[in-house]
């Protein structure tokens, strides 16, 4: 047996096909490609998101590259940073450097000790060779010996700066810091992409037997192409070393006390420097897991993807590693679809133990998490407990990545007009001119006040407690307040002495007085000089997180982000410590969520389509696609959830055309027949109907309620014989179009023509709840179109034209009505039969619409009525109320609706037999309207009851003798 399935539930089945087809599809790199663009797009139209003022970045920039020279600067700088961001009262400072190797060493320093010894000692005779009696005054400018005092003092000054161990330097600036942060990022055997990664345990395998096999007899045992090999190639050292690292650490993990000598007995490989170095770097790594790698509460074991692992960790050199307060990583991941960072690791796992993120570990302290404080829920979120117990929950995937929640903005850099950034250079010069003002105090204090200043300044620099500290830094600030005091003073004095003195002695009063105003001079200025800087440097960094990193022109640490193609990594760290302090996150996409969205989308999307067709079905199709991306605009940028937008659309677009392919091929052309069979005898609006419906193509009607609708032209048969034919046709084209038009403007069903007559019916085959209203609406705008008519008609030599109309509501029945072969679309019953009745009266009354009370009933709160009495048509046998609409209740002027008042007042005492009364009221209906003819009618009657009576019997009806 043949199963006919409903047309929807064949939508339905086709959006489920659709939906499937669509879902593989969602794994590929082109669809999370896609998607990625949709993101990014959605994030750069959303709010500015608020950036915290407790971020304040140090930037190494243009401008400090063009003060303190070419980069990398040598490390005394970044303590004399350190020095001075701790003084100012930093929070945290996080050092965006990488610190892998020592500071290089540009001259043995035997030979940099002998060369300098040599410059003292030729500095010392032409500094002699200057002083002897009369050169200073009688040698010229530009003498070779004053240059070469010059140059050579330069030259001291050089290699004095080579002897320094900067190194030393900032180690002792981290340790006297207390609260530095360190970076370091994890190293893996082969990158992320390489295609040898699936070969990496073979590779070992056999590199851990043969050491020295070269690059070509690998790739053969291992059967690489020409790609693989030339990659090979490129790693194979690297590789070595890892490989050999790996063995290294296992053996120390067996033995802890392994000497590299014992070691070489156990690994194969003969190179004793290259078996040292991993012996050190394996014993550092010991060092850095014990020292700083974290335990970390896992809640559920994890699945394949785990936290960016960490083969081996390249760490600072040891001297600051000892003296950091703490170590993170700085691994940055961008999205292998398009290379774009979205999101960052906030850990690694090693051994395991876990290293946070470089800026998570600051802020971490920062909030006083501590040991215990982290809980990792892979997929699902990274806890961390602040030292108030408060829970912040950061969203994250499987492996422990998060999302970036950017605080920027579409079209700009979002980074420049987010957080406080400071020029690396502005602390530097900020040091250099304390180290000028304590150079000067120190050696006014000396002169002055005995070197009490240095002294305490050099009991303060071994101080320990913070208490003692405080109270020394009290005394020193006494101290040069007293200093400053006593130099005034001593001005003050001198000044005194000097005007009362006579002679050499108030010359050398003079001399001493200039020269102690030209040090409280340059005492004040230092002073003032520091103040400004100071005060705007403590304003940004006093309790501030401060992150160091680059940002100059031509700088390698730049990533491309959804803001900006080429963005500083040190801006991913504000945007990670910005989002925790503010707590507001991004939470990953979820399958979970996605692919029922994506089939409900899908599946949704074909059933509509087949159910109002492929026009309208683009229009809805419009719709949804835009209220979803609005619906998944809005969850991420006011809720932090990310909705996948990329396969919802093209679920809905694939279901939207393969609906429409079927549609076209199935019904449409079952649509097309059905047009060419019928257009030509029936109705457009039926056509329409069968289309959508074929089954209404069977015989037969159904009983339903309809408003039925009849108009003819007054005295159309003796103007017909007064025209030419031709004229005529052409009349009545133009009243018969225009009254269409009209009709159908309105919904109704033209039924057919019979010379200048029209029937119409209103409600069907389209169901119009508001049939009678449309009906009456349309006659009204028919009686106005025929007044337009008239000065065409006129001009023309036609006669102007009066149609008269009958309406009325009632129950018919509809539907096709004829033989199998020829068949018509119509109405028929006794409802209709009144319709015809309504229109033939207008002419007993002189009206121009005439409606029966089931149609009055219906459009009353609507359409301004007259009631026009009762009238008793051929074929009934009881009497109706009729009613004239003169305008709807929006358009009716107070005269008219004075007019339906008198009327009925005038048609009620006519009725009851007060001729005269009633007379009185249609000749003030006809002062409103002289021309308004069932006041005629009703006036004239009431004149011929008075003159001859009716019969006693007399009920006040009109009897229609014409059908």
């Amino acid at each position: 047996m043949l199963v006919v399935l409903h047309p929807l539930l064949k939508a339905f089945i086709i959006g489920i096909i659709s939906s499937a087809v669509i879902i593989p599809f969602t794994f590929t790199k082109f669809y999370k490609s896609l998607e990625l663009r949709f993101y990014d797009q959605r994030l750069k139209l959303r709010p500015l998101r608020n950036a915290t003022d407790k971020v304040t970045l140090i930037a190494i920039d243009d401008e400090s590259i063009k003060t303190l020279g070419r980069w990398p600067w040598s490390r005394d700088k970044h303590a004399t940073l350190i020095d001075t961001l701790t003084s100012l009262g930093a929070k945290n400072i996080i050092m965006d450097i990488e610190f892998l190797e020592e500071s290089p060493a540009t001259l043995p320093k035997e030979m940099v000790d002998d060369t300098l010894k040599e410059v003292k000692e030729r500095l010392y005779r032409l500094q002699s060779l200057s002083n002897l009696p009369g050169m200073q005054h009688t040698e010229p400018s530009g003498h070779p010996s004053s240059s070469l005092l010059e140059e050579t003092g330069a030259m001291e000054k050089t290699l004095e700066g080579m002897l320094k161990d900067y190194d030393k330097e900032l180690s002792e600036s981290i340790a006297l810091s207390e609260r530095t942060y360190l970076a370091f990022h994890p190293v893996e055997p082969l990158p992320r992409q390489s295609s040898l990664r699936h070969f990496y345990p073979t590779l070992k395998k056999i590199i851990i037997q043969e050491d020295a096999i070269n690059t070509e007899e690998l790739a053969a045992r291992l059967s690489l192409n020409k790609k693989q090999l030339k990659e090979l190639g490129e790693y194979l050292p690297s590789l070595k070393k890892h490989i050999l690292l790996e063995q290294v650490e296992e053996e120390l993990r067996k033995n802890t006390d392994i000497s590299p000598e014992e070691l070489k007995q156990l690994v194969v490989w003969k190179d004793m420097d290259e078996l040292q170095e991993a012996y050190r770097k394996a014993r550092l790594m010991q060092y850095v897991e014990d020292r700083f790698g974290k335990e970390i509460k896992v809640i559920v074991p994890f699945s394949q993807i785990q936290p960016c692992p960490a083969p081996y960790l390249e760490v600072p050199i040891s001297p600051l590693l000892e003296h950091s307060k703490e170590i993170g990583h700085v691994a940055i991941l961008p999205d292998e679809e398009d290379g774009v960072v979205r999101s960052v690791p906030l850990l690694i796992q090693r051994n395991h133990k876990y290293f946070l993120h470089l800026a998570l570990m600051a802020v971490g302290d920062y909030l006083g998490v501590g040991n215990g404080g982290l809980v990792f829920y892979p997929g699902k979120s990274l806890s961390l407990f602040s030292a108030s117990g408060k829970e912040i929950k950061i969203p994250v995937n499987s492996s422990g990545q998060a999302l970036i929640d950017f605080a920027g903005r579409s079209g700009h850099l979002g980074w420049q007009d987010s957080f406080t950034i400071i020029s690396y250079r502005l602390p530097l010069e900020l040091s250099s001119t304390r180290r000028d003002l304590t150079l000067l105090q120190e050696a006014l204090d000396q002169k002055y006040t005995r070197g009490s200043i240095s002294r305490l300044r050099q009991t303060l620099s071994t101080a320990t407690s913070p208490e003692e500290k405080d109270k020394l830094e009290e005394q020193i600030i006494t101290k040069e307040k007293e200093l400053e005091a006593f130099i005034k003073l001593s001005i003050e004095k001198t000044r005194a002495l000097h005007l009362v003195a006579e002679g050499e002695k108030k010359e050398q009063l003079a001399a001493t007085l200039k020269e102690m105003k030209q040090e409280l001079f340059a005492l004040t200025r230092l002073k003032e000089r520091e103040k400004a800087p100071s005060s705007y440097l403590r304003e940004r960094v006093e309790g501030k997180i401060c992150l160091v990193g680059t940002l100059f022109t031509g700088g390698t640490d730049f990533y491309p982000t959804p803001y900006d193609p080429s963005s500083p990594n040190i801006i991913l760290y504000c945007n990670l410590i910005n989002m925790v302090l503010n707590e507001s996150f991004i939470k990953y996409d979820k399958q979970k969520y996605n692919l029922p969205i994506l089939a409900t989308l899908g599946t949704g999307t074909a059933v509509i389509t087949m159910a109002v067709g492929s026009l309208r079905g683009g229009g809805a199709l419009a719709g949804l696609i835009g209220l979803y991306l609005g619906i998944s605009f809005s969850l991420l940028a006011y809720f932090g959830i990310w909705l996948h937008a990329a396969g919802p659309l093209i679920a809905m677009i694939t279901s939207y055309t393969a609906v429409t392919v079927y549609k076209q091929l199935t019904e449409e052309r079952m649509r097309r027949q059905i047009k060419h069979l019928f257009e030509h005898y029936l109705h457009p609006t039926v056509v329409n109907e069968l289309i959508k419906d074929p089954k209404k193509l069977r015989l037969g009607g159904e009983r339903k309620e309809l408003t039925v609708y009849f108009t003819d032209i007054q005295g159309f048969t003796p103007m017909a014989e007064s025209m030419r034919p031709e004229e005529l046709e052409k009349l009545l084209n133009a009243y018969l179009s225009t009254i269409t038009d009209i009709i159908l403007q309105y919904g109704g069903t033209v039924d057919k023509f019979e010379g200048d007559a029209i029937m119409a019916f209103f409600g069907a085959p389209v169901d119009q709840k508001d049939h009678a209203i449309r009906a009456c609406k349309a006659a009204l705008e028919s009686l106005k179109a025929l007044e337009q008519l008239k000065s065409q008609f006129i001009k023309s030599g036609w006669p102007p034209i009066r149609a008269r109309t009958g309406i009325n509501t009632g129950t018919v029945v509809v539907g096709n009505m004829g033989t199998k072969t020829r068949f018509d679309y119509t109405v028929i019953g006794d409802s209709v039969n009144l319709a015809a009745r309504l229109e033939t009266a207008n002419k007993a009354l002189q009206s121009s619409i005439l409606i029966g009370p089931e149609t009055f009933e219906q459009v009353k709160s609507e359409v301004l009525c007259l009631y026009l009495g009762l009238i008793h048509v051929k074929g009934k046998t009881r009497a109706i109320e009729v009613y004239e609409p003169i305008a709807t209740m929006q358009e009716a002027t107070p005269k008219e609706v004075e007019m339906g008042r008198l009327m009925y007042a005038g048609i009620k005492y006519y009725q009851n037999g007060n001729w005269k009364l009633a007379s009185e009221y249609f000749s003030r209906v006809l002062e409103i309207r002289p021309n308004y003819g069932p006041a005629s009618v009703y006036s004239k009657k009431c004149h011929e009851n008075m003159e001859r009576p009716p019969r006693p019997d007399w009920t006040g009806e009109i009897v229609m003798e014409e059908k």
